[in-house]
């Protein structure tokens, strides 16, 4: 299967319509959300290959020319600095290869300025919905403001590519990349578990006895009264339906699991211990 077969393009399909369809089938096999991850995976090359335009070229000539091989002596390193070497970020400022019918030929690329990576923080709960952050870039040239959609369900390390919004340090030339990874912060109350939105609580053992009502608020900010039964044992879950993680593209959310831990008390006075005695002897539990 080819990459554009794997994308569901065609091949004189423009970059924004692939970008498109990658996003849909990247948010439908993510296995964050139960997808396949070879299926992802597979996804993500293809993608990676036909969003580049040197890339796509290469690629559009092997399937052109399926008997074509890149020369056996071709040798991308050949000093052995390694991919992530500073050297190879100056020599690819000002060169790129290209393939042709007679192998790779060095051209001089338009030199530009260089990329700019930075780190969001983002709430766990910001992540439940679509916003618009607003990031302050320090370039060399002052700084800047970039507006960025976020959209609902992204996740730690996911990164957003914009190009020409990188550096302006020499004004002739175009400005490299922006590069925005996402950090997710963790939150003091709620914790993500797959599609859900998991929380923890707890009640004595005369609650979880008896029953109760436990008041809560949710993580999209309504406050509910969550009923605890009588006789509900120790670390018993009750889900909130719509109120856990969004299952981007078919706009529904997992649940709110609220996990109850059922405390027993170790300060009981004697008096309290003998009623508790009483009660072991008219109905023991385990009987």
């Amino acid at each position: 299967m080819s990459h554009y077969e794997t994308l569901g393009v065609d091949r004189t399909s423009t970059p924004e319509q692939m970008k498109a369809a990658y996003r849909k089938l990247a948010k439908q096999h993510h296995p964050d959300l139960g997808g396949d991850p070879e299926k992802f995976k597979l996804i993500n090359e293809a993608y990676d290959t036909l969003s580049d335009p040197d890339k796509r070229a290469h690629y559009d000539y092997s399937l052109n020319n399926p008997g074509s091989h890149h020369p056996g002596n071709f040798d991308p390193d050949p000093f052995g600095f390694g991919f992530n070497h500073p050297i190879n970020e100056v020599f690819n400022q000002h060169f790129q290869f290209v393939f042709n019918q007679d192998g790779f030929t060095a051209q001089r690329a338009q030199p530009k300025n260089r990329n700019v990576r930075v780190t969001l923080d983002v709430d766990l709960l910001e992540t439940l919905h679509d916003q618009v952050k607003i990031v302050d870039i320090k370039l060399s040239n002052g700084s800047e403001m970039i507006e960025l959609n976020l959209p609902s369900g992204i996740t730690d390390n996911q990164t957003f590519n914009l190009r020409h919004k990188g550096d302006n340090e020499f004004p002739g030339l175009p400005r490299g990349n922006l590069e925005i990874a996402i950090r997710v912060k963790p939150h003091d109350k709620f914790y993500r578990q797959n599609q859900h939105i998991c929380t923890d609580v707890t009640i004595d053992c005369w609650e979880a006895v008896l029953g109760c009502d436990l008041e809560l608020t949710t993580p999209s900010g309504k406050d509910i009264s969550l009923r605890i039964p009588a006789g509900t044992q120790n670390n018993s879950i009750f889900g909130i339906p719509d109120e856990g993680w969004p299952l981007v593209p078919r706009n529904l959310r997992g649940k709110l699991l609220v996990r109850v831990s059922v405390l027993i008390p170790n300060t009981l006075t004697p008096e309290q211990m003998q009623l508790v005695r009483e009660i072991q002897k008219r109905q023991p539990v385990n009987s």
